[in-house]
C-alpha cells in the first residue's frame, strides 16, 4: 500500500482527540509486535527503510455470531478472508 485515504481522520478530529485524551508511542526492536484493538485510533509513519513492512490482521468473532450471506446483493467474501468453516478452541 502506497497511500491510504479511506478512513483517514481529519486533522481537526485528531486534535480534538488528543486534547481530550493522550497520545502514546510504542517503540520496539525489529521484529517486535504490538497487539491492540483496531477500533483504537492508531497510525504509523511512512516506512523509510528499504525493507518492506508487513502487517497481519486477525479478526476474531464469537461462535454464536456466525457469518451470514451478505445483504444488498454483494458477493460473499472469499474463504481466505471470511471462512465459513470453523472449529471452537
Amino acid at each position: 500500500m502506497k497511500r491510504q485515504t479511506y478512513g483517514v481522520p481529519q486533522n481537526d478530529d485528531l486534535a480534538w482527540l488528543t486534547e481530550r485524551g493522550r497520545l502514546d508511542v510504542f517503540e520496539g526492536d525489529p521484529g517486535s509486535v504490538v497487539f491492540f484493538d483496531c477500533n483504537v485510533m492508531h497510525g504509523s509513519p511512512d516506512n523509510i527503510t528499504p525493507a518492506p513492512r508487513t502487517n497481519a490482521f486477525f479478526c476474531y468473532n464469537a461462535v454464536d455470531n456466525a457469518l451470514v450471506e451478505p445483504f444488498g446483493g454483494t458477493a460473499p467474501r472469499p474463504n481466505h478472508i471470511a471462512s465459513r468453516a470453523f472449529a471452537t478452541a
